[in-house]
């Protein structure tokens, strides 16, 4: 009888749920939907200002961005005012 193998979003979600460890990661085409801002400017601001949260490396080719972080830094831009 063959073992049914978990996908490995499925085991992801199982190791990170056990441990308390639960948190969403956001790709980059998601950020840049989220936040109206280009891959580019993501870029630039994490590296050469450090004004917008950094990535975490998911894989050697690979990151991604707590959405906790995404949140927060929405929640502390000021809202411009209307002229």
């Amino acid at each position: 009888m063959k073992e049914r193998l978990l996908s490995s979003t499925a085991l992801d979600e199982r190791l990170l749920s056990s441990s308390g460890l639960h948190e969403h990661l956001l790709s980059y085409p998601e950020v840049e939907h989220i936040t109206g801002l280009s891959r580019t400017t993501i870029w630039r601001e994490v590296v050469k200002a450090k004004r917008f949260p950094a990535p975490v490396s998911i894989s050697p080719n690979r990151v991604g961005f707590r959405a906790s972080d995404i949140q927060n830094w929405i929640a502390a831009r000021k809202p411009k005012h209307a002229a």
